[in-house]
């Protein structure tokens, strides 16, 4: 199976997985973003900050419900040789474009200033798949007022993935998969051994690739994870994040066609299986009605190293 350089990720069908995924994505982003505020600083602004310290991100309001920026703080940072500078920085991370994005910032920007009484410094840090076509600025023009509104948009799609390597920081290098690269599995293979060089074979290990999982998931590189987690790691990939989301979603649901839709994708990537392959595999699968069952034969499919081997789980457990 081919992976090629930054292959967009397919729109998911069940908008509610979808919408899941992005917010824990959101989540886990703004915990790297507070945790390793100057390492993230470094990778996306390009600033050497010399002391970061976090401001209250809610601003209650009265009436209405309360507004919440994903990252505020007031930062100092080095300008040149000899000089510092101190700002308060607000960053928003976007999965996908926001066309009143310029008009939200300045709502953002507005509420800063009411209560700290200085106007941020703003930027939208843009992960989404799709071409960016967010606006940097807003601007008004009528007979008594002008407004001239701006920020800056980064598109991390455009920053060099050896970036996020640099500094050996794994919860930066999660993020290179984000940025520009060549070839996925080269840059996979870099990550997997940084992180296995930094954490050993340790749970701490495992923690990091279910990260991993959820960033690759934008990215439509799950499945070329899971290939070199198995072949350099040995991991089993049914113990990882979106694996057990999965059916955990289906549980919730009720829906058998969920976990065997879910089931089929994990085993398609898995064997590199064709379409009829997949039509047959589907017809037996949905003879099954116990749904504990259906999800132990396909745990144990998936931990087979062939296809062979799997189909014979499947006609094995079936006749129990």
């Amino acid at each position: 199976m081919n992976y090629p350089p930054n292959k967009k990720f397919t729109k998911d069908n069940n908008i509610k997985l979808l919408n899941k995924r992005n917010k824990r994505f959101d989540a886990l982003l703004k915990r790297i973003m507070e945790d390793f505020s100057q390492d993230m600083f470094k990778a996306l602004l390009g600033l050497e900050p010399l002391s970061i310290k976090l401001v209250e991100r809610e601003f209650p309001r009265v009436q209405v419900s309360s507004r919440h920026v994903d990252f505020l703080a007031r930062t100092r940072y080095k300008m040149g040789i000899a000089q510092e500078r101190e700002e308060i920085f607000h960053i928003e991370f976007q999965t996908n474009n926001d066309l009143s994005m310029p008009q939200r910032m300045l709502r953002y920007a507005l509420d800063i200033y009411e209560r700290e009484k200085e106007f941020p410094s703003q930027v939208v840090i843009y992960i989404g798949n799709e071409e960016l076509k967010m606006k940097e600025s807003f601007n008004e023009i009528k007979s008594f007022s002008h407004l001239n509104y701006s920020f800056k948009i980064i598109d991390v799609s455009k920053i060099s993935a050896d970036t996020f390597l640099i500094n050996n920081n794994p919860n930066i290098a999660i993020l290179a998969v984000l940025g520009h690269f060549d070839d996925a599995e080269t840059l996979v293979t870099k990550i997997l051994k940084l992180l296995s060089n930094y954490y050993g074979f340790s749970e701490k290990l495992r923690i990091s690739i279910s990260k991993l999982e959820i960033v690759c998931q934008l990215r439509g590189l799950t499945p070329l994870l899971y290939k070199k987690v198995n072949e350099m790691l040995g991991i089993d990939i049914t113990e990882l994040e979106s694996y057990k989301e999965g059916m955990k979603e289906g549980k919730k649901e009720g829906m058998k066609e969920g976990i065997i839709t879910l089931g089929l994708s994990l085993l398609e990537k898995k064997f590199n299986l064709d379409s009829d392959e997949l039509s047959q595999l589907k017809k037996q699968l949905l003879e099954i009605s116990d749904i504990i069952i259906l999800q132990e034969i396909l745990k144990s499919m998936l931990e087979q190293n062939n296809y062979n081997e799997a189909l014979k789980i499947l006609r094995i457990k079936y006749k129990k």
